[in-house]
């Protein structure tokens, strides 16, 4: 059994398994009988109507969204995991303006941010809106070096590096197991965008090979020398990207 069938297995029998661990400690306990015996199952059943109920509810909730909206919240996950693992250098899934209100009609994309927990300037790093399309990619520009104190490095070099430390993660994914294609034809701050394949993965694997780019991505910016010692007191930067 693979990963992906333990987890969905833990997920719909442990909430179970500790009811029934549960009762069969208290039967243990007032011995066992005929009444016991009718309570217990009595309280097994009572128990399970609502763990079940939520469950499948759930699983309802996630069959009725659209593959997009699936894949984009399996990509906003991943975000949240890499970011809560380097919470003093990375932010996000944030909007790209201070203050933006999605409900005024503004136009305006959320990332992933290279923004030092003490310090109000940020660079983009990984867009969320392509992740709805099985999408990742990685931006590194002059910025998210200077924020991170690692500009002793060319950009163009230090994006040649992010390039290679991802696809060496590709590699340790497995072609087969996590089909996906590398897009060739990036320009501007991009590093790297790697298209998965949504149909061939499903949201789960999605996620998880997603969040293991981003976390490879990342370390290899922190692998890039340091800059000069005064980098960070560089005068700000006149856009957040």
């Amino acid at each position: 059994m693979d990963a992906e069938r333990i987890r969905e297995a833990l997920e719909k029998w442990g909430a179970a398994l500790l009811v029934v661990f549960a009762v069969a400690w208290g039967l243990m306990y007032r011995g066992i009988s005929g009444e016991t015996l009718a309570d217990a199952l009595k309280d097994v059943s009572g128990a399970l109507v609502p763990v079940f109920a939520a469950f499948f509810a759930a699983r309802l909730v996630r069959t009725d969204l659209a593959p997009g909206q699936r894949f984009l919240r399996a990509g906003e996950d991943a975000v949240r995991t890499v970011q809560s693992a380097y919470p003093s250098q990375l932010q996000g899934p944030k909007y790209d303006r201070q203050g933006y209100n999605p409900e005024a009609g503004a136009k305006g994309g959320r990332y992933l941010f290279h923004q030092a927990s003490t310090g109000r300037r940020r660079a983009s790093f990984v867009p969320v809106s392509p992740l709805s399309e099985g999408v990742v990619a990685i931006t590194v520009s002059k910025l998210n070096l200077v924020i991170l104190g690692r500009d002793g490095t060319p950009e163009d070099d230090a994006r040649r590096a992010v390039k290679d430390a991802v696809l060496r993660e590709l590699e340790r994914l497995g072609r087969d197991a996590l089909p996906h294609e590398v897009i060739d034809d990036v320009k501007g701050r991009t590093a790297i965008a790697v298209d998965f394949d949504e149909e061939a993965m499903g949201a789960r694997r999605f996620r998880r090979a997603a969040e293991r780019v981003m976390a490879a991505a990342h370390q290899a910016v922190l692998a890039l020398p340091e800059g000069p010692a005064d980098a960070n007191s560089a005068p700000p930067d006149a856009g957040s990207r």
